[in-house]
């Protein structure tokens, strides 16, 4: 059983914590490339970023770690993401992390400052609500 996916775009997704039983279902949606971020450790159990890399590579998916701390922001740690998602090229992204909601923040700090709006309305519409996330001037 697959974790619960919120396509936020056509080519943006978001979920909780994948497993290695989930990716045979998520190989089989075509997404091309999985960001996790998620920092190792985060929770008892959790599987660690190499094993989740390892076994996305075996389904021919692409897989980049970029752990984030909710409400620790960082600067390099967006870069990442929105790079990441620009080396996706337009390939269909599944960013994950405990609940999808930092993903979905992520997804939101790495628009373009003019795509900003846009981005919070498209996470909205999915029904995520980012105003519990501290530090994004969310409303």
């Amino acid at each position: 059983m697959s974790p619960q996916l919120v396509e936020i775009a056509p080519s943006f997704t978001v979920c909780g914590q994948l497993l290695p039983d989930h990716l045979p279902g998520i190989a089989a949606q075509g997404f091309t490339l999985v960001i996790n971020n998620r920092p190792d450790g985060e929770e008892e159990g959790q599987p660690g970023s190499a094993s989740v890399g390892q076994a996305l590579a075996v389904h021919g998916i692409d897989y980049i770690h970029i752990p984030v701390v909710a409400g620790k922001w960082t600067e390099p740690s967006v870069d990442a993401f929105r790079e990441a998602l620009g080396r996706a090229g337009g390939g269909k992204v599944l960013a994950f992390c405990r609940s999808g909601m930092r993903a979905a923040a992520m997804w939101v700090l790495a628009a373009e400052p003019e795509d900003r709006a846009d981005a919070i309305e498209a996470v909205s519409r999915a029904k995520i609500d980012l105003s519990k996330m501290s530090g994004l001037g969310f409303v």
